[in-house]
């Protein structure tokens, strides 16, 4: 019972970890890059952009509507978490 135990603990401690992938948001009109933009989930800030537009989101892994802020107008954006260790570019609508 106690090998029972420790195996599902383990498996839900690995169901809800929390991977961080990198993202860069670009305004497809211009080309430029977000730079100290407002990233939201769900009326919620998730941080900042840097100097080159770009984000790291930890959370676990999954789709999720992110609402990026950036010179007064807000974007929804459709991001996926999944540990990916390269920079995702993301083009702002």
């Amino acid at each position: 019972m106690k090998h029972v135990f420790c195996v599902l603990l383990l498996w839900c401690a690995m169901a809800t970890t929390a991977w961080a992938d990198a993202f860069q948001f670009v305004n497809r009109s211009n080309g430029a890059l977000a730079i100290e933009a407002a990233v939201y989930l769900k009326n919620q800030l998730v941080g900042y952009t840097n100097g080159q537009g770009i984000l790291f989101i930890n959370a676990p892994q999954g789709s999720n509507t992110y609402t990026v802020s950036f010179m007064g107008k807000k974007y929804p954006v459709q991001l996926t978490v999944s540990g990916n260790t390269k920079v995702q570019i993301v083009y702002l609508q």
